[in-house]
């Protein structure tokens, strides 16, 4: 019986001619590295050399105050629980806010297409009675963005942008458009022709929506 013997070949290909980027083989956050190596037990492994001496001593501590950027003269920062929020979570987060302007200067592009990406996902998660995917991207649909406001953007942002635009509301006008009431409840605005017997599901689907991404 003869034998077939395959082979495939894997060449990398960028999009860009240049390379400076991948070469520099960079890590996003280096601590957290270490520490899932820590969790791992990748540092007990036998092959990793073996010092001749060596000699430590370390105390650990509770976090119990957090501050973001700059802490002033005589305060001690804000008080942290990690039992409440990991500091990761707090760290992090970035809460998206109504844009008072839509021909201001564009902030947070990539944030607000995540956040309305994630706002269709969870949608369709719902037992509607029909698909309103594309009535909330022709309600909510991202500004076009000026000359001036391309030129203030790097490329990986301008290209993110171009593609979540047609495909995803403005996560910021979805904002507005759901507290645009100071009462507090949830607004559907009757332009999405939404049936009535899936207005609740929706509803609930854009108040859960709210809680995740810390919008309020």
């Amino acid at each position: 019986m003869a034998s077939i013997t395959s082979w495939m070949r894997l060449e990398p290909r960028s999009r860009n001619a240049e390379i400076n980027t991948s070469l520099q083989a960079g890590i996003y956050d280096p601590l957290w590295l270490l520490a899932r190596q820590w969790q791992l037990g990748e540092f007990q492994g036998e092959d990793n050399g073996s010092p001749v001496m060596a000699r430590w001593r370390g105390e650990g501590a509770r976090l119990t105050r957090y501050h973001s950027g700059a802490v002033a003269p005589n305060t001690s920062g804000n008080r942290y629980d990690g039992s409440r929020m990991p500091l990761e979570t707090l760290v992090e987060r970035e809460a998206i806010r109504p844009a008072t302007n839509q021909t201001a200067r564009p902030e947070k592009l990539r944030l607000a297409g995540e956040a309305g990406q994630h706002f269709l996902r969870m949608l369709n998660q719902q037992p509607l009675s029909r698909d309103y995917r594309d009535a909330f991207i022709r309600q909510y649909p991202f500004p076009a963005l000026t000359t001036e406001q391309r030129a203030t953007l790097d490329s990986d942002s301008l290209s993110f942008f171009d593609l979540m635009a047609s495909r995803v509301p403005d996560g910021r006008r979805l904002y507005a458009a759901f507290r645009s009431t100071t009462a507090g409840g949830i607004v559907i605005e009757s332009a999405l022709q939404i049936a009535p017997a899936d207005l609740a599901e929706v509803e609930k689907t854009a108040r859960l929506w709210l809680q995740r991404m810390f919008l309020f």
